[in-house]
């Protein structure tokens, strides 16, 4: 299925991709928030409100459509409201999820995967991602430790890389010959899987889905 780029642009058209793993699985490393310790649904409803503040982002930011990738029908009810259209995660793993959606879009458009739990992102930040990934035809961007990779992408046109998301992702994204872009954009390298990696969004400031929940939960947790 040829994923649509039709849209009201304000750039050039990209196809921002989006995957949302979900369900109990999701955010198991993330045990406590902010010294409190944080149940299985607690987890799941931080997790909801990161991709939420995600895909919102992507949204606002009308560089094209938004895509959310995902086998959970929780994360449709939620996300698909916000603009996002589904495709239906088959459980062949992320990358081959990834370069299977990445493959429908249409080549004059760009491509752009952004993880679904980075809460500090903001409109402007995939605007200015999406800039630097066209200079260099594709790129990606390392997370905040720089071992990791929060966001990766090729320009229309350019050939379609593979992907290479897990342990020691940067390397091996590079390894595959993207550039790395984006050292300056601290709010879209901030993944949150653990409690520093939390601690880190707090400080460059949640979108407001997550900053709801965290104050939910730490409100919760004082009674």
């Amino acid at each position: 299925m040829m994923l649509d780029v039709s849209s009201d642009l304000a750039h050039p058209p990209w196809h921002v991709i989006v995957p949302v793993r979900g369900g109990p699985a999701g955010k198991t490393r993330l045990t406590s928030l902010e010294g409190r310790g944080l149940t299985a649904d607690d987890r799941l409803r931080l997790a909801l409100a990161m991709a939420s503040d995600t895909v919102r982002a992507a949204v606002e930011s009308r560089c094209g459509p938004v895509s959310v990738v995902t086998a959970d029908p929780g994360v449709s009810r939620v996300l698909a409201p916000l603009g996002a259209g589904i495709v239906p995660d088959l459980g062949r793993g992320l990358n081959a999820e990834l370069t299977a959606a990445a493959s429908a879009v249409p080549a004059e458009a760009g491509v752009l995967i952004l993880l679904g739990d980075v809460p500090t992102a903001r409109a402007e930040d995939v605007r200015a991602v999406v800039d630097e990934i066209a200079r260099h035809g594709a790129g990606f961007v390392p997370d905040w430790e720089g071992t990791g990779t929060a966001v990766a992408g090729s320009a229309p046109l350019a050939p379609r890389p593979g992907f290479a998301f897990g342990p020691d992702s940067a390397r091996r994204h590079e390894a595959l010959g993207l550039t790395p872009v984006g050292t300056g954009l601290d709010r879209l390298r901030c993944d949150v899987d653990t409690a520093q990696a939390w601690a880190r969004a707090v400080g460059l400031g949640l979108g407001p889905a997550t900053s709801a929940a965290r104050q939910s939960i730490l409100a919760r947790a004082r009674t």
